[in-house]
């Protein structure tokens, strides 16, 4: 089978000559002088792999592959660059590029380049479809947190994922939405049936339009399965109302394959208590019935050291970067404090996280939760319970580390293991609580 490739840069003369390479090596390929103009040509072609130049007029390379991860997590995309950097290049890996070019280059590495990534990408396509045969329903366990909030979602996610009708899933931009409206789907009756993505961001109003409601577009392959509108508040008016009217004219219909059911992921900022007005009356209307709100990480403070250790894995984070992680506020969310632990290991190589690690922002809060000093209210203090309390605090940050308490503590470990047998702290221990999936946008997920 030919396989079909993609070229995406502003150049057109390095479009001509990537064009004749890869033909000669026994590729199809398709050309875009431009972001949007590749970003539709995947809408119009079976494309295997993107070859996407960094430094293009509007859009640059790695936004473009934002949103191509966002629509086709798993294409795989290699990047041309001029001027490769480490911060660019480990940006674009974790964006999800396979792999990067640098101009001018050899011919021959690039159709290696090219050729490996296509073999990576088809033994992961063969072990995926091996682990779907084998996999059981995971449920909604697997999306990580325990806070009472967050439990509360999962619970809710979990009736609606039952249900057939259509639902809104909607929070604050990094908190996961996409991720959880995946999950609806693959926890769904619909679970082996199509699930088709449209970014309502993404495209201009004339290619969402083709991209949806055409003929084969989007609505049709999604029949017996799922549509989820991704940013939906961003679709145009017009869409929005066809978009109704097609769907309830499939439901009249009633062919061989039921209409598909609609998740709608809307994005709200921070002001938002409800999800009123984020959408257009005829697509809030399909929609209204089921709405689940994605708390913001604020909301489940609990939940970081949690998805700290998912992020960062089995690299030791230093009791000052640790503490200045949990004093962030994560206005970005869950997707924010991906990218900033995935920054951070870049830049620790082999050695744990540091706070020299980690943005500046961050560091500003770390170093004022440090110096500032204890406060003595008024109405005073019972001195054990501050000291208990405090003690408590450490072994959490340290993850039940006492050596490590001990010195957040400035004590000596015998002292630290004193006061906690005089306090009856001695047996105190952070729970052990299941790793699994985040929600972060592309995602996660990138991007809950």
């Amino acid at each position: 089978m030919t396989r079909t490739i993609l070229v995406v840069d502003d150049d057109r003369n390095m479009r001509w000559v990537l064009k004749k390479a890869l033909e000669k090596a026994g590729y199809a390929v398709e050309t875009a002088e431009d972001g949007e103009s590749g970003l539709f040509a995947l809408v119009q072609h079976p494309i295997d792999l993107v070859v996407l130049d960094l430094k293009m007029p509007g859009a640059d390379g790695l936004g473009v592959l934002r949103q191509i991860q966002r629509r086709r997590p798993n294409l795989p995309v290699i990047l041309l660059t001029a001027h490769p950097t480490v911060p660019t290049a480990v940006e674009a890996m974790r964006l999800g590029a396979a792999d990067y070019l640098r101009k001018p280059f050899d011919v021959e590495e690039m159709r290696f380049k090219i050729a490996r990534t296509l073999e990576r990408r088809a033994l992961d396509e063969q072990v995926a479809r091996l682990s779907d045969r084998q996999r059981e329903q995971l449920g909604f366990t697997h999306l990580i947190g325990t806070t009472d909030v967050w439990l509360r979602l999962l619970e809710g996610a979990g009736r609606a994922a039952a249900s057939d009708r259509p639902l809104l899933v909607w929070g604050e931009p990094g908190t996961g939405t996409t991720t959880l409206a995946m999950a609806l789907h693959r926890n769904s009756p619909r679970a082996g049936q199509p699930l088709e993505v449209v970014d309502g961001g993404l495209l201009s109003p004339d290619a969402l339009r083709q991209e949806l409601l055409a003929e084969g577009g989007a609505l049709a392959r999604a029949l017996g399965g799922t549509l989820l509108l991704d940013h939906a508040e961003r679709l145009p008016l017009a869409i929005q109302s066809n978009l109704g009217r097609e769907l309830a004219a499939l439901v009249e219909r009633r062919g061989a394959l039921p209409a598909p059911r609609l998740i709608a992921v809307a994005s709200a900022g921070p002001e938002a208590t409800t999800p009123d007005g984020l959408l257009q009356p005829d697509l809030w209307q399909l929609v209204s019935a089921i709405a689940l709100r994605v708390p913001p990480l604020r909301e489940r403070r609990d939940d970081l050291p949690l998805l700290l250790k998912h992020f960062a894995g089995d690299r030791v984070i230093a009791p000052a970067a640790r503490g200045a992680l949990l004093a962030h506020d994560w206005p970005g969310n869950v997707r924010e404090l991906q990218g900033v632990i995935a920054r951070a290991l870049a830049l620790a190589g082999d050695g744990p996280i540091e706070l020299a690690h980690l943005p500046e922002t961050i560091v500003r809060v770390g170093r004022a939760n440090r110096s500032t000093p204890f406060e003595l209210p008024p109405e005073g203090v019972n001195l054990e319970e501050v000291e208990r309390d405090l003690i408590r605090q450490a072994l959490t940050l340290a993850q039940g580390n006492k050596a490590q308490a001990a010195r957040l503590l400035g004590l000596s470990r015998h002292t630290l293991l004193y006061r906690l047998e005089k306090y009856g702290l001695d047996d105190q221990r952070p729970r052990r609580r299941g790793e699994g999936t985040p929600l972060t946008g592309t995602g996660t997920c990138g991007n809950i």
